[in-house]
């Protein structure tokens, strides 16, 4: 301390009692001009300025002054003879730590007075650092500029931020750590038995030494090697605790004050910070949960699944969502085994809000269906003219209102006539490729998107197809994908790539197709929704199969362990990677549960019958056809089974149906059965 005073016997006076106190931590200086004191304070090493006013070259508030504009940053206590209580207070509106009047205070006073001076500017200076450090921050970012901050400020090695976790709220998560200056990754540990524990339940705990001693069990004090220790409870808005803030020490540490007062003021800002956190983890928790709810109806309800009875046309689909739902939407609305309409669209946007206007437009598609057909005389089918021309009626206005507008195409496929009959609401181009030509050309229409124009009429277009046509339905995230270098996918990328690969199924081509997508833009997430739809006319089994394979059975259950053996090593050798160890599992269980019913219950199990099994393997699935002879049987008789234990019928029928994607019989008068089993790749 620098004590600043013309008057050489006021400083003996205090000297000689500050050393009748043994006080060591007050070492006097003494200085008798301003000119002098000042200098003295140029060399440093000085943590408190006592100063009398009235000098020999200073006089009033203006030795104050000059001394607080040279050392802004040192507690100044003033000691004089001036008793203008105008004067008092004006010093301490400029900053001096306190006045005090020579002839009215004791040596004693003016000692304890220092000390709470230093303390008292220690934790002002403290609370500046750490306000200014952590000022302008938010979020995880404040927390860690917290911790590294109050480490700095209080000169403590190790700080850490967590909050409770656990069902039980029994753990603790550090949300930031900071250790010697360094802030470090976060991690996880049970409280119990650990200092955390005692700073939760009582909200704050000191420990100024032997901390080790205090908390045997705690991992963090050990591997810090802490003997001093510091923390306060978290708490939300409710007052409930919910975390804590933790300051560790490797030295002992006397006075604990100033890091405690320090800490309780930051706490309540880092406890509203916590539990803003928390409340947007639970928004954000919620928003996500109700995505994933929107995204599971989406799949289930709102995207359209494919007949799975019609042998005349085999279907795949694919819908990737850019923000987990999907602004496009197809549905496949089935008329007859001999009439199929397919509607594909995309809904300006993305996300919930183009999701629910799909939703919107696929059950509009169907009212128009149902509203025309109640209310025609005629029992020929409407066209898709008039369905799309009603949906524009009821749909247009609310959709320039919304300011919002859909691309669909909705066509209808006629096996009978052999012709496609389609509208195009601006819509990407279908891609048809032609199994005679083997060439690809584009459907296209001469329609604005529904929305756009409210005087708009919709037409039709139609063209006949052959076995083996391909019809490409897709939107515009798929040939508006863009590579690294701004290059979008295209169109003609796309047609040479269903040219180069017509042959295959039509999950398969899909697939094909959207690895060729990925591949292109290198990487798996997309801009826009991007949505598939592939339709090959003619029946599935007069696709060729990649491998076939031939066996006979006599009726007797001894046999059915050579089918097993045979099938399992057929499939063995399927390379495909949506076909698995568990995929061959239920083929095999499937066909186990089928031949044990047919030896059983068809041929009663007379070795003079036989049973011929034909096993194909295409590009998307294995199909296994059981040709029998004796008594034929109707699978939907079959009662389901009885988990309860009170029958036992119809629990291999369920086995088999749950272990492959179709089972159909067909039986006649004449005692010849069939049991076909397919099993699809998984996707």
């Amino acid at each position: 301390m620098v004590y600043i005073d013309d008057e050489p016997l006021q400083a003996k006076i205090l000297a000689e009692a500050f050393r009748s106190e043994q006080n060591p931590q007050i070492e006097l200086i003494y200085e008798q001009t301003l000119k002098t004191g000042l200098e003295r304070l140029r060399k440093g090493e000085i943590d408190l300025v006592l100063l009398d006013l009235n000098l020999g070259d200073s006089r009033g508030l203006d030795s104050f002054t000059k001394v607080h504009a040279y050392a802004p940053t040192l507690p100044i206590v003033i000691l004089t003879c001036n008793k203008d209580d105008e004067l008092a207070i004006e010093a301490l509106r400029r900053g001096a730590q306190d006045f005090l009047i020579k002839d009215f205070v004791h040596p004693k006073v003016v000692s304890r007075v220092i000390r709470y001076s230093i303390e008292r500017k220690r934790m002002e200076e403290a609370i500046r650092y750490v306000a200014q450090g952590i000022s302008a921050a938010t979020g995880n970012l404040f927390f860690s500029f917290l911790v590294k901050n109050l480490t700095k400020a209080l000169n403590i090695d190790c700080a850490f931020i967590g909050e409770l976790t656990g069902e039980n709220e029994d753990s603790v998560h550090t949300i930031a750590v900071c250790v010697k200056g360094e802030v470090r990754e976060n991690f996880d540990f049970k409280f119990a038995d650990t200092a955390a524990e005692e700073v939760i339940k009582k909200h704050i705990r000191t420990c100024a030494s032997e901390a080790l001693h205090r908390f045997p069990q705690d991992p963090l004090i050990r591997e810090w090697n802490a003997q001093s220790l510091i923390g306060t409870a978290l708490w939300d808005a409710k007052g409930r605790t919910i975390g804590l803030l933790l300051l560790m020490d490797s030295q002992a540490r006397e006075n604990m004050q100033l890091a405690e007062s320090i800490l309780q003021i930051f706490a309540t800002r880092a406890s509203a910070e916590l539990d803003r956190r928390r409340a947007e983890t639970e928004l954000r928790l919620a928003r996500e949960q109700e995505v994933e709810i929107g995204s599971r109806i989406q799949k289930t309800l709102l995207i359209g699944q494919p007949p799975k009875d019609m042998d005349n046309v085999e279907f795949a689909t694919l819908s990737l969502a850019s923000q987990r739902v999907a602004g496009d939407f197809f549905d496949f609305i089935k008329h007859s085994d001999d009439c199929v309409d397919v509607v594909v669209g995309d809904v300006m946007g993305k996300g919930i809000t183009a999701a629910l206007l799909g939703a919107a437009t696929k059950s509009h598609f169907l009212r128009a269906i149902n509203r025309l057909i109640s209310s025609s005389k005629s029992p020929a089918l409407p066209e898709p003219k008039d369905v799309v021309n009603l949906l524009h009626q009821e749909m247009t206005k609310q959709l320039i209102d919304l300011e919002s507008f859909f691309t669909v195409c909705y066509a209808r496929f006629d096996f009978k006539a052999n012709q496609i009959c389609f509208v195009d609401c601006g819509h990407t181009k279908t891609i048809h490729f032609r199994s005679r030509e083997k060439k690809c050309g584009q459907l296209e229409g001469v329609n604005m998107p529904v929305g756009f124009y409210a005087d708009e009429v919709y037409e039709q277009a139609s063209v006949f197809f052959d076995e083996g046509d391909i019809f490409f339905f897709y939107s515009d995230g798929l040939t508006e994908a863009k590579s690294k270098a701004g290059e979008f996918f295209g169109l003609e990328r796309l047609t040479r790539l269903i040219d180069e690969n017509a042959h295959l199924g039509m999950s398969q081509l899909i697939r094909c197709i959207h690895r060729a997508v990925v591949d292109f833009s290198g990487t798996d997430k997309f801009s826009d929704d991007l949505t598939c739809v592939a339709v090959r006319i003619g029946l599935k089994e007069k696709l060729a199969p990649v491998s076939h394979l031939e066996l006979t059975l006599s009726g007797n259950l001894s046999e059915l362990a050579q089918m097993r053996s045979v099938l399992r090593g057929v499939c063995a050798g399927i390379k495909h990677k949506g076909w698995t160890a568990n995929s061959i599992d239920e083929l095999e269980l499937a066909a186990q549960e089928t031949a044990t019913n047919i030896v059983l219950h068809a041929l009663h199990e007379n070795s003079a019958e036989k049973i011929s099994i034909l096993v194909d393997i295409f590009s998307d699935r294995v199909s296994l056809e059981f040709s029998y002879g004796g008594d034929g049987f109707d699978p939907s008789a079959v009662p389901q089974p009885s988990f309860d234990g009170s029958k036992e019928s119809g629990f291999g029928l369920y086995i088999v149906k749950n272990c492959v994607n179709e089972m159909k019989y067909s039986g006649d008068s004449n005692g010849k059965n069939s049991m076909v089993l397919i099993k699809k790749f998984e996707l």
